[in-house]
């Protein structure tokens, strides 16, 4: 019981501050290649080099998304750095988190895909889990 009144506290707390989050957006880019994923309560949209395929989800995945995107601190996604640089010699695709509020719209930094910011890697995972659900991946 505790838990979930702490749960909703936090909930309440996030969009009291920021606004209820609207959608979540990842994108992976390098020379050759661009991938985007944009994730709202209704559906994912997933670009591959312009190419754009829409998954209609489940609530239950959304609110995997949107439990893991209330997690990070949004005044802080902007300060949080990844431990390596391989995306500024196109060795690892440049990657971007970008939350979107009612009232504030919230951007990283850009990190290497293969070895992103441990803040991020609950969100990550959740939007795999869910690529993979309907038989895609990164």
């Amino acid at each position: 019981m505790k838990t979930l009144l702490l749960t909703c506290l936090l909930l309440f707390t996030l969009k009291a501050e920021n606004g209820n989050i609207l959608s979540v957006e990842i994108s992976f880019k390098t020379r050759g290649t661009s991938k985007i994923i944009v994730i709202d309560k209704s559906k994912m949209l997933y670009s591959l080099n312009e190419e754009v395929k829409t998954f209609h989800l489940k609530d239950a995945q959304w609110k995997k998304v949107f439990n893991a995107a209330a997690k990070l601190p949004p005044g802080k996604i902007s300060s949080i750095k990844g431990e390596s640089d391989k995306q500024q010699v196109d060795a690892a695709f440049m990657t971007q988190i970008t939350i979107r509020t009612e009232k504030k719209t919230y951007s990283s930094v850009m990190f290497d895909d293969s070895n992103p910011p441990r803040e991020f890697t609950g969100l990550i995972n959740s939007i795999k889990n869910i690529l993979s659900e309907f038989g895609s991946d990164l």
